[in-house]
């Protein structure tokens, strides 16, 4: 028996098939000696059966621990004869394959203890967190566990779904492979490349369905390599890329949002329109025309980055643009946060210098010269907003919100509803986008589809325009991603894992190493 802390355990619980020469115990460490219970051993060579004992040794084994102590067996090997006149083996030590490796020093339980950590976490941290357990370890003793792990070969895929992941963003991407009807990952490429991609897929021609996003890359590879599968654009992709168009689109028609007086007519700011460039603005302008004037000459947009030394997001944005953007900026007044406080005692006709006093209780700093400048600016204002109805002033976002029928209440919803009625080109937009989503959500159908893209085409937007014309480019895989039920939702998700366990490796892992971390977690 094992005492421990007033409490008993048997051996033979932990230790069966073992005979227990003899228990020391510490407050630091454990120690069992232990010998086998069997007189008999099989040759790892010829497999017979030998009893004829040529020597023993002491061999130290770490076990799993017990209360947090160290766990150490000193097992008495006994060395046997081999018998067989066939076997060339003259000597060799008897194996427990139940319990340990041929070259071992730890048991099959606290091996599993360490693989188990090994791919949850990082290895410093595996290391840091078995060390309060008793089970001590390194991080590089995690990693070369991690890489001796064998995956198991990959069953013959049916549908999967492909996307591309960072391995250094904006530099170099990989593709993540999943296969679907078994919902787990199941290859992941150091390449997006066509060439790397079809080269996988001609190795497993059992593939029949594929999901993908819009990439043309992807599309290409699949089309070269699995000829015989049906292509399926994922579904969320085409909302995602329909609604950066009507982004677009918002952006372009309200530069400065939606300003709207009671009694007045809904839209842009007159102000926003008649405001002048200052200097800088119109030089930034004309720095923006000469990037547009570039592109309608074909210069390629990678082109356009390399010359202007610009962001690949930030020449798409110049490209499309009609106009200079302007930015209304508010300068912060030291008195701003106490500005509703400040509107109540003007309406009790309270002094200047006694607003100052409550003020400062208040906790204000500023000299009274200061909050004099700011009283007489809030008294104008006052005066000349009791001459004008009020005023709203609408983000784009609310109108983006509401056109993909998300409800809001109050005087917004009356401002929107102005708008449509006397735009028409908000109004076949939000037609459009109700028809779409019905479209792909519940009526599925290809004529429906080819119905709508005529129409988007007729509206005149050019950003519908654009993404008809996506949609036509890539219309055999749009049109079954009506028709199938498959979708890229769940490869989005690994896309994310992968994100974190390159976040818990610090981002300095090896292909090799991540591969194996990815793909054994499904397992």
């Amino acid at each position: 028996m094992i005492i421990r802390g007033g409490c008993t355990y048997e051996r033979s619980l932990f230790y069966p098939t073992w005979t227990v020469l003899h228990v020391s115990a510490s407050t630091d460490s454990f120690h069992l000696y232990l010998e086998s219970a069997h007189y008999e051993s099989h040759c790892p060579s010829c497999h017979g059966v030998s009893r004829r004992i040529h020597s023993r040794y002491w061999r130290t084994i770490r076990d799993t621990p017990f209360h947090s102590i160290p766990v150490f067996l000193y097992v008495r090997a006994r060395k046997y004869f081999c018998d067989q006149p066939s076997c060339r083996q003259y000597i060799f030590v008897e194996r427990r394959p139940d319990w340990w490796g041929s070259y071992d020093r730890k048991t099959y339980r606290l091996t599993a203890f360490f693989r188990h950590l090994a791919f949850s976490l990082s290895a410093e941290a595996e290391s840091r967190i078995a060390s309060q357990y008793g089970a001590i370890l390194s991080g590089d003793a995690f990693l070369y566990l991690i890489r001796k792990e064998q995956l198991p070969a990959i069953e013959e895929p049916r549908v999967i779904g492909l996307d591309d992941w960072a391995l250094k963003r904006g530099k170099r991407y990989g593709t993540v492979i999943c296969d679907l009807e078994r919902r787990r990952p199941i290859e992941l490429l150091e390449s997006r490349k066509e060439k790397v991609v079809s080269d996988w897929l001609k190795a497993y021609p059992s593939v029949r369905v594929t999901s993908k996003d819009g990439s043309t890359e992807y599309a290409k590879a699949l089309s070269k390599g699995a000829p015989q599968a049906i292509q399926v654009t994922d579904r969320w992709h085409l909302f995602h890329n329909l609604n950066k168009r009507i982004e677009q689109f918002l952006k372009r028609k309200f530069p400065s949002g939606i300003i709207w007086q009671e009694g007045v007519d809904a839209g842009c700011s007159s102000e926003s329109k008649q405001k002048a460039l200052t200097e800088r603005e119109a030089k930034k302008w004309q720095f923006i025309q000469q990037v547009q004037l570039q592109y309608r000459k074909g210069t390629r947009i990678a082109d356009l980055c390399r010359e202007f030394s610009l962001d690949r997001k930030t020449v798409s944005r110049y490209v499309q643009m009609e106009s200079f953007p302007l930015v209304e900026r508010k300068r912060i007044h030291s008195a701003d946060p106490y500005h509703p406080l400040i509107l109540s005692l003007m309406k009790q006709k309270v002094s200047k210098r006694q607003i100052f006093e409550v003020l400062q209780e208040k906790g204000y700093q500023k000299s009274f010269s200061t909050l004099k400048g700011y009283l007489l600016k809030v008294q104008k204002q006052e005066g000349s907003d009791q001459q004008k109805h009020a005023l709203y002033k609408l983000p784009r976002q609310k109108i983006h919100s509401y056109l993909w029928s998300k409800p809001l209440e109050g005087p917004e919803k009356q401002v929107i509803h102005q708008l449509l009625k006397e735009d028409g080109q908000l109004q076949e937009l939000q037609l459009l986008l109700k028809q779409f989503q019905q479209m792909m959500r519940i009526q599925r159908e290809s004529d429906a589809l080819s119905a709508w893209i005529e129409r988007a085409e007729k509206t005149g937007i050019k950003e519908l325009i654009q993404f008809a014309h996506y949609l036509r480019s890539d219309w055999q895989a749009v049109q079954n991603a009506l028709v199938h039920p498959w979708s890229n939702g769940m490869v989005e998700g690994h896309v994310n894992r992968i994100k974190v366990i390159k976040r818990q490796m610090y981002g300095r892992a090896n292909f090799d190493l991540l591969r194996i971390k990815i793909l054994y977690c499904s397992r």
